[in-house]
Protein backbone atom coordinates (compact mmCIF):
# COMPACT_ATOMS: atom_id res chain seq x y z
CA UNK A 1 0.00 0.00 0.00
CA UNK A 2 3.23 1.95 0.48
CA UNK A 3 3.74 2.14 -3.23
CA UNK A 4 0.40 3.63 -4.51
CA UNK A 5 0.37 5.92 -1.42
CA UNK A 6 -2.59 4.22 0.61
CA UNK A 7 -2.87 3.55 4.47
CA UNK A 8 -5.18 2.99 7.37
CA UNK A 9 -5.92 5.42 10.23
CA UNK A 10 -7.66 4.87 13.43
CA UNK A 11 -10.83 6.95 13.88
CA UNK A 12 -11.55 5.27 17.38
CA UNK A 13 -10.20 2.29 19.52
CA UNK A 14 -11.57 0.77 22.73
CA UNK A 15 -9.83 -1.29 24.96
CA UNK A 16 -11.28 -3.81 27.40
CA UNK A 17 -9.05 -5.09 30.25
CA UNK A 18 -10.33 -8.79 31.60
CA UNK A 19 -7.58 -10.09 33.78
CA UNK A 20 -4.41 -8.85 34.96
CA UNK A 21 -0.63 -10.30 33.39
CA UNK A 22 2.31 -9.55 34.84
CA UNK A 23 5.86 -9.42 33.31
CA UNK A 24 6.84 -12.47 31.88
CA UNK A 25 3.77 -13.97 30.90
CA UNK A 26 3.35 -15.09 27.78
CA UNK A 27 0.68 -14.26 25.53
CA UNK A 28 -0.59 -14.74 22.04
CA UNK A 29 -3.01 -12.56 19.57
CA UNK A 30 -5.72 -13.40 17.50
CA UNK A 31 -7.17 -10.69 15.09
CA UNK A 32 -10.71 -10.53 13.26
CA UNK A 33 -11.72 -8.21 10.82
CA UNK A 34 -15.49 -7.49 11.82
CA UNK A 35 -16.78 -5.39 9.21
CA UNK A 36 -15.10 -3.91 5.59
CA UNK A 37 -16.81 -1.07 3.64
CA UNK A 38 -16.15 1.11 0.86
CA UNK A 39 -14.00 3.08 3.07
CA UNK A 40 -13.65 1.95 6.40
CA UNK A 41 -12.70 -0.98 8.60
CA UNK A 42 -13.35 -2.45 11.78
CA UNK A 43 -11.40 -5.31 13.27
CA UNK A 44 -10.46 -6.93 16.81
CA UNK A 45 -7.18 -7.77 18.89
CA UNK A 46 -7.75 -10.32 21.23
CA UNK A 47 -5.05 -10.83 23.65
CA UNK A 48 -4.99 -14.66 25.63
CA UNK A 49 -2.47 -15.76 28.24
CA UNK A 50 -1.00 -19.17 26.52
CA UNK A 51 -0.65 -20.74 30.22
CA UNK A 52 -4.28 -20.60 30.79
CA UNK A 53 -6.14 -19.78 27.23
CA UNK A 54 -8.09 -17.09 28.87
CA UNK A 55 -8.07 -13.95 26.97
CA UNK A 56 -6.81 -10.93 28.80
CA UNK A 57 -7.81 -8.16 26.93
CA UNK A 58 -9.26 -6.95 23.96
CA UNK A 59 -9.60 -4.06 21.47
CA UNK A 60 -11.62 -2.95 18.82
CA UNK A 61 -10.68 -0.70 16.42
CA UNK A 62 -12.86 1.64 13.92
CA UNK A 63 -10.46 2.41 10.71
CA UNK A 64 -10.54 4.75 7.72
CA UNK A 65 -8.54 4.17 4.61
CA UNK A 66 -6.98 6.93 3.29
CA UNK A 67 -4.40 8.07 0.69
CA UNK A 68 -1.76 9.55 2.40
CA UNK A 69 -0.44 11.85 0.15
CA UNK A 70 -3.61 13.67 0.04
CA UNK A 71 -4.91 12.64 3.64
CA UNK A 72 -8.28 11.81 2.44
CA UNK A 73 -10.50 8.80 2.59
CA UNK A 74 -10.63 6.40 -0.27
CA UNK A 75 -12.07 3.03 -1.16
CA UNK A 76 -10.57 0.22 -1.06
CA UNK A 77 -10.08 -1.84 -3.87
CA UNK A 78 -13.09 -4.31 -4.49
CA UNK A 79 -10.30 -7.28 -4.79
CA UNK A 80 -8.96 -6.38 -1.16
CA UNK A 81 -12.82 -6.01 0.21
CA UNK A 82 -13.54 -9.62 -1.22
CA UNK A 83 -10.33 -11.07 -0.11
CA UNK A 84 -11.22 -9.77 3.50
CA UNK A 85 -14.86 -10.88 3.37
CA UNK A 86 -13.63 -14.56 2.11
CA UNK A 87 -10.92 -15.13 4.34
CA UNK A 88 -13.09 -13.73 7.57
CA UNK A 89 -16.28 -15.13 6.87
CA UNK A 90 -17.98 -11.60 7.14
Amino acid sequence: MKLNNRGGVALEQQIKYKKELVAGDAIFIKTKILQIEEKKFRFVHEMYNIETNEMVAETEILGLFIDTRLRKACKFPEDVVQKAKKQFLI
